[in-house]
């Protein structure tokens, strides 16, 4: 039997023979053969903030034989642990971009992406992207003056109106003496 290849017609026909010769053949029967295609290729965290997420792949080397279908996105929550992978959403094969909108600030995010076609299914998993989605804190209010003296100053000030969804790690104080 020969090696098939994904992507080919293959067709067939048969005919019988006796002591008297060949019969005629039969109808011909053709089939494609169809595997899934390969993963998408170069997947990337583009831009996320502490509300949302967008993520871009590239093109899979191989269809599997016939024409993409789409793009199956699978996220993963696992700030308490280890999550559950689950289908995020499916979209076309002409869709590179997607932005999840349905996250929260300070979870940390797993995602990966797999390709498919009608026939063949659906690829093997891409690589994985890893996010905690999180801005810069903002609102921070001028320092109050709370006592002072010849040789010092002590300063106070509010906490960020925001976080950005992840903890303050310190504060950074600019003094400048005006001459």
């Amino acid at each position: 039997m020969e090696e098939l290849t994904p992507g080919s017609l293959y067709t067939y026909k048969v005919k019988s023979t006796n002591r008297v010769g060949d019969g005629p053949w039969s109808a011909e029967y053709s089939f494609l053969i169809v595997n899934e295609p390969s993963q998408p290729l170069n997947p990337r965290v583009v831009e996320f903030s502490d509300n949302f997420v967008e993520i871009s792949w590239e093109q899979p080397l191989m269809n599997g034989g016939q024409a993409l279908s789409g793009f199956n996105i699978y996220r993963q929550d696992t700030t308490l642990g280890s999550g559950i992978y689950s289908l995020l959403v499916g979209l076309t094969a002409h869709d590179f971009y997607y932005t999840d909108s349905g996250v929260d600030g300070g979870h940390d995010y797993q995602y990966y992406i797999t390709s498919f076609n009608v026939l063949g299914g659906e690829s093997v998993q891409s690589l994985t992207l890893y996010v905690t989605p999180s801005q810069a804190p903002s609102g921070m209010t001028a320092p109050i003056e709370v006592t002072h003296s010849k040789n010092s100053v002590t300063l106070s000030w509010n906490p960020p109106t925001s976080d950005g969804s992840s903890p303050v790690r310190r504060y950074i104080l600019y003094a400048k003496a005006d001459f």
